[in-house]
């Protein structure tokens, strides 16, 4: 099995496409706005695998803030897989789950493949 991972342009820390809530906005709506923005697919949501809060050190102002990261499982349905331009991430690919344990992954990249692993087992 294989999940879309984006590297992020500062840390090259592994993620899963997503971002932040624009106001108003729900949060399904964000996922679908947000991977369409880092990888050119167009998506429907599916099932939601979990919601992380957490706190995290944001790389360019060395401060603590508080994050909820939700995590959705999701249905390609068009586009054509590219690279962000200018955006938080600069290379986005394919990897097999198997090989992840191999990469520096994100606090949500991390958070989602413990729940991936025991949706799957």
């Amino acid at each position: 099995e294989q999940i879309l991972m984006c590297q992020l342009t500062r840390s090259r820390k592994w993620t899963l496409p997503g971002g932040g809530i624009e106001f108003g906005e729900h949060p399904s709506q964000t996922m679908i706005r947000e991977v369409q923005e880092e990888t050119g697919y167009r998506v429907q949501e599916g099932n939601l695998i979990g919601v992380n809060s957490t706190l995290v050190v944001r790389e360019d102002e060395d401060t603590e803030i508080h994050v909820v990261q939700i995590v959705y499982r999701t249905e390609i349905t068009g586009g054509k897989l590219r690279t962000e331009e200018n955006g938080s991430t600069d290379l986005c690919e394919w990897c097999d789950l198997e090989a992840l344990a191999s990469r520096n992954l994100s606090g949500v990249a991390e958070y989602a493949m413990a729940h991936l692993n025991q949706l799957v087992a």
